[in-house]
Order: structure tokens, then C-alpha cells, then sequence
């Protein structure tokens, strides 16, 4: 399965999401990083990529010499990209899926407007809606993604050029800040077989320091393991036929 993950800002979480959502679902997937400015992060892909935007030949060469690919496009090259795809006939049906994240969160209204934006520049491409894939990112914990995001839900009814599934929503977490307290990277943490709680218990409470040394290992791993759960019920919800 190749994935585009795209967005015409860059504060809908989209990098991190190639590298938490869907790189754990496709280790075997080739990285492409369409970036030149920002950082997008470790993903811990063998085989990692960086292109421009306005790449695309070098870009449709790698897709077309392997399976499985994530391309994580950064808000500095979109517009290069999109003017890219729509240079060449039909260049979109090099991707089975473009994945647009949405900051799920009514107060974002700026960010919400550049998602709608986003799925009708891929609209007008001629991608069909069951390739555009909207994923609802930090939600607030306790908030209902149809109250939040009623201005795309309201698109939808009225020009359905995308799917929509209010069950492909991610919460708002505490994981990045807990692995950053731990020193550990997002797969490290879920990777890793050690039980932290359990180590911690086996430390006799005299010896405090040791003990409450583990405390941010145990708050990363509990976190991560929550949002690791998640996210593979987001992935089920829009990609349910390739879990």
C-alpha cells in the first residue's frame, strides 16, 4: 500500500503520524520525506528517503520499485507537490490513499479551513473520494469529534469528495511528553519487553531514588501503550480490508 499523508499547514501532527500511525502498521514500508525545511523525525524505517516537492519523476521511480511506501509530505512542499501531481495526467494514481489529518479541535479553525482546502485541491485532481482519507487528530480528551469538527462534517454532507469516519480519531495525548521525560523514542517504548511497573515493585522502597527513577519509564510506557491502541483502531477504521 503506498500512502500520501498531506496537509496545506503544517500543525495537524502529519509527520508524526507517518511515524507513529502508519509506520507501525507498514515496517516494511519505504519513508519518503517530501521536506526541506523542517525536521519530521525518526520513524526507524531501514529505508528512508528525502525528495522535494516538485520531484515527482524521482518520486513515481521509487514508488514504482516497491510495494509498501509512506510519504510524508511537509507543509513547505505541498503546494510544490500538488502542482507537481497536477502537471502530469493522472500522476495521483501512484498512491492508493492520501491521508489528510485534521487538528480535531473546534478552536482550530484556521487549521480546519486548510484541511478543507486541502481535500478540494485533491478533489479537483479527480481522486475519488473512498482514496481521500481524513484522520482526526488531538482530539481534547472528553470531547466528541462531531461537536468539534462540525464544519468539515458539514462539507461533507454537502459535497462528499472524501471519506469520512468519525471512528478514525486519535486523542490528544500525553505519550510525546512522557517518552521525552524517559529518553525514549515512540518505538523504542512500545518495542521494548520490559514490564517498568513490575521492575519498579521488585526495588525495596528504601532505595527511593531507584525507584522513582522508573517513574517516567512506567508513565511512557503506560501512555504509549494507550495511544499504540488507539491508533490501531484509527488504522482499522480507514484501512480496515489491509490490517
Amino acid at each position: 500500500m503506498k500512502l500520501a499523508f498531506l496537509a496545506l499547514t503544517g500543525k495537524v501532527g502529519k509527520s508524526t503520524l507517518s511515524n507513529t500511525f502508519a509506520y507501525p502498521q507498514m515496517q516494511d514500508a519505504t519513508m519518503i520525506r517530501v521536506e526541506t525545511i523542517n525536521d519530521s523525525g525518526w520513524a526507524g524505517a531501514s529505508k528512508e528517503i528525502t525528495l522535494k516537492g516538485r520531484e515527482l519523476g524521482k518520486l513515481e521511480a521509487i514508488l514504482a520499485t516497491t510495494n509498501d511506501a509512506i510519504v510524508d509530505v511537509g507543509a513547505s512542499n505541498v503546494e510544490a507537490f500538488i502542482l507537481a501531481l497536477n502537471s502530469q495526467f493522472e500522476s495521483h494514481l501512484a498512491f492508493d490513499y492520501f491521508v489528510v489529518p485534521v487538528k480535531a479541535d473546534a478552536k482550530a479553525q484556521v487549521e480546519m479551513g486548510e484541511t478543507m482546502k486541502t481535500l478540494q485541491a485533491l478533489n479537483a485532481m479527480g481522486i475519488e473520494a473512498a482514496r481521500i482519507k481524513v484522520l482526526f487528530n488531538r482530539l481534547p480528551v472528553d470531547s466528541d469529534v462531531a461537536e468539534e469538527c462540525k464544519t468539515l462534517i458539514a462539507m461533507h454532507k454537502k459535497f462528499p469528495i472524501f471519506t469520512l469516519n468519525l471512528n478514525a480519531v486519535i486523542h490528544e495525548s500525553e505519550a510525546f511528553s512522557a517518552l521525552a521525560s524517559a529518553k525514549k523514542t515512540y518505538l523504542e517504548m512500545l518495542a521494548d519487553p520490559l514490564n517498568y511497573r513490575q521492575e519498579m515493585n521488585k526495588i525495596p522502597l528504601e532505595r527511593e531514588k531507584e525507584r522513582t527513577s522508573m517513574v517516567p519509564l512506567i508513565r511512557a510506557q503506560g501512555t504509549v501503550k494507550m495511544l499504540d491502541r488507539e491508533m490501531k483502531l484509527a488504522w482499522n477504521a480507514l484501512f480496515g480490508e489491509h490490517a
